[in-house]
């Protein structure tokens, strides 16, 4: 007798995620939509900075659904028998590269609709092209030429990525963060003068309620340098530990017999792309338009180092669950760590020195903040091209 096929619970799942994806981006930008559109009930004109950033994430909404719709129809496609489509990536790099040519142009427009009262209009479809052509160009370059892998995975991976790579991370760190508040509530119970100290800093806010003459009477305890060496600890050390866990986390569940370190890195560089994306949307929102075109780009170097770290681990990962190659997994998340943890670590440079407790300190280093990034630029760079180059050989091919 002909053996049955066995169903496929990969495709399932896949399925599941994105029509959840699709679900929860158009639910989301719903209700946020409409909550900018409130003011219109009572005959007034929404603007203003919040409503500018509700509307991105609203956008940031449809983003999520509309990555999640061809994954959705790929996987039914798969689950109906039909066969899988193949392709290198050579097509989307070409479409990513014309799209470049206009990406200034977008640039440009965003940055005057930052400073119009209708940016809540116009600058949230503005930055899905400012942030999403980069995105797109990165990515499809850095996976052009591999061997040849099914559109399902692909379009699956950058679903997965967007609909629960983000809200994971975001949880865990936000947990992380209240854990540490409790912590120091826990120690600042044990300190009796600093706690009276507090309330009375606390009091005074409520009766004057003013942020600024708030921030200058918790500065000089922002300074100290318990403060200041938990501050860098978290930024530089545990948001690298959890973001490069959790970035290329699609590569984890695509383990099977023909994973490989090819597909590996492709599933990496996918997800630390959608991560990138979603997270400088939340950023761009909030950006003066004094400045803006800079912020952009600083965005744009962000963007490769989430691409190339979880590439890299991406590719240590298929390397270990495809070749049984461990240590190779361990120093490449390592890696991604350090590098992810000194890009931080040089990126509030700035920050600090504008703390007067420690500006002596940093009066010999600050300086060197654009050339750190630079030549993190330039090494991030290397490491991702330099794989894709190095990943260009024949290997197995798979039907997923």
């Amino acid at each position: 007798m002909q053996a049955q096929p066995r169903f496929d619970w990969r495709s399932a799942g896949q399925l599941a995620v994105s029509l959840m994806g699709i679900f929860l981006g158009l639910t989301a930008a719903g209700v946020l939509a409409l909550t900018t559109l409130m003011p219109w009930l009572d005959g007034e004109m929404p603007g203003g900075e919040q409503a500018a950033g509700t509307m991105t994430l609203a956008w940031s909404g449809l983003l999520v659904a509309g990555l999640s719709l061809p994954s959705a129809v790929l996987a039914l496609r798969k689950l109906m028998g039909r066969a899988p489509i193949m392709r290198n990536g050579r097509q989307s790099l070409k479409i990513a590269s014309l799209l470049l040519l206009v990406w200034p142009l977008a640039l440009l427009l965003a940055k005057s609709a930052v400073a119009s009262s209708l940016a809540w209009l116009f600058l949230p479809p503005l930055l899905i092209l400012v942030m999403g052509i980069p995105t797109l160009w990165l990515t499809s370059a850095a996976r052009a030429g591999l061997p040849v892998e099914s559109l399902q995975r692909g379009w699956g991976t950058a679903s997965f990525s967007a609909v629960i790579g983000p809200a994971l991370i975001i949880l865990l760190e936000a947990s992380l963060l209240v854990l540490a508040l409790v912590a120091f509530g826990v120690w600042l119970i044990g300190q009796p003068g600093l706690l009276t100290e507090l309330q009375q800093l606390t009091e005074t806010f409520t009766l004057q309620n003013d942020p600024t003459q708030l921030m200058e009477l918790l500065q000089p305890h922002l300074e100290q340098p318990g403060v200041l060496a938990a501050g860098v600890a978290f930024i530089a050390v545990l948001v690298p530990l959890i973001e490069e866990a959790f970035k290329p986390l699609a590569a984890w569940l695509l383990a099977g017999r023909w994973l490989t370190p090819a597909s590996g890195f492709s599933a990496g560089v996918l997800g630390g792309g959608m991560f990138a994306l979603l997270e400088s949307l939340g950023y761009l929102a909030s950006a003066p338009a004094e400045g803006f075109v800079g912020f952009a780009l600083a965005r744009s170097g962000t963007l490769l180092l989430h691409v190339a770290t979880a590439g890299l681990v991406g590719w240590g990962v298929g390397s270990a669950l495809g070749e049984g190659r461990y240590l190779r997994l361990a120093w490449t998340y390592l890696a991604a760590v350090a590098l992810h943890g000194v890009w931080n670590a040089v990126g509030i440079l700035p920050a600090l020195e504008e703390l007067p407790g420690v500006i002596g300190s940093l009066q010999g280093v600050a300086w060197i903040y654009p050339y750190a990034l630079g030549a993190l630029c330039v090494l991030l760079a290397a490491i991702l091209f330099g794989l894709n180059i190095h990943l260009r050989k024949p290997a197995q091919e798979a039907t997923f």
